[in-house]
């Protein structure tokens, strides 16, 4: 399956294994931790790693949709259209009466954030990811990573909602400051159309510092190695709220299921399947859910 790519980099731009291998100093068991580490610096993986912008077909992912079914009251008809309604989110009065561009929008999003979960529609609205998930970065990993047969993504995307204000939001950061493992892959996917401060502003390559904000619209997805390159948002100063999904997937040959990175005090793991991560099968040429039981 090759898929609509709009941009991809070339081969000498792909990350160098040298930069995907983690440096931190990896124990428990240390055969999976080598496969890891050789599987994270081959060709495909780095392939996968992009940076690349793909085309979707909206009406096959309606993930719009099913957000903005998320946002308004059950039984409800939406009354603008869904782009238009989440462009100019700070207007519709779901951030509160409160909510001013002068103000830190971290509490008026949490709240949201919070209403978005529980209504009855974010079924729906998972459903959708997780098809997104099966039917269209599945196939995109086998590309790159044939022999893939297991595949863990985040059990629930991030949910990014960025109205006009004169704050910025976070630093610029890598993925791995947050104690995520080496083997992610990011995906980035806007609901509305994004440029210049209501963006995200990525790294082209780790080490570079060449941050510049994503032109995109909605029916495209970036694809990203947000492990080692910086990303950050600014202040957003145009008229139009971001919204924007993104979440991290991880093939099973580069994934670690208990790297040192993420391992608490305690032991424990931040970032575990059943948790943070679920994980789907390949089976009949498609992933799903459901593992292949032996004999089946």
């Amino acid at each position: 399956m090759r898929l609509a790519i709009l941009h991809a980099v070339s081969d000498e731009e792909s990350i160098s294994a040298s930069r995907m291998i983690p440096s931190d100093n990896e124990q428990g068991d240390e055969a999976v931790k080598l496969r890891v580490a050789q599987n994270i610096a081959s060709p495909g993986f780095r392939e996968l790693c992009g940076p690349r912008t793909i085309a979707y077909d909206t009406a096959r992912y309606p993930l719009r949709e099913r957000l903005v079914d998320c946002m308004i009251a059950e039984g409800q008809l939406p009354q603008y259209d869904p782009g238009d309604f989440l462009a100019y989110l700070h207007t519709s009065g779901l951030l509160g009466p409160d909510f001013k561009p002068s103000s830190s929008s971290k509490h008026f999003k949490r709240e949201l954030s919070k209403s978005i979960t529980q209504h009855p529609a974010h079924i729906a609205f998972l459903d959708a990811y997780r098809d997104f998930i099966h039917t269209f970065v599945g196939p995109l990993v086998l590309e790159f990573m044939p022999d893939t047969t297991e595949l863990v993504y985040q059990s629930e995307p991030c949910i990014r909602i960025h109205p006009p204000s004169v704050n910025n939001l976070g630093k610029p950061h890598r993925d791995r400051d947050y104690r995520h493992q080496a083997g992610e892959v990011n995906f980035w996917l806007p609901l509305v159309h994004v440029d210049g401060p209501n963006s995200l502003w990525v790294e082209s390559f780790p080490g570079r510092g060449d941050l510049k904000p994503l032109c995109l619209q909605y029916g495209q997805v970036h694809c990203f190695y947000g492990n080692g390159c910086l990303h950050k948002t600014v202040a957003n100063s145009s008229e139009i709220s971001r919204v924007s999904l993104d979440f991290r997937i991880s093939p099973e040959p580069v994934f670690d299921p208990d790297p040192d990175i993420s391992r608490q005090s305690n032991g424990r793991q931040m970032f575990f399947i059943g948790g943070y991560y679920e994980k789907c099968f390949l089976r009949d040429g498609r992933f799903t859910e459901t593992k292949l039981e032996r004999g089946s």
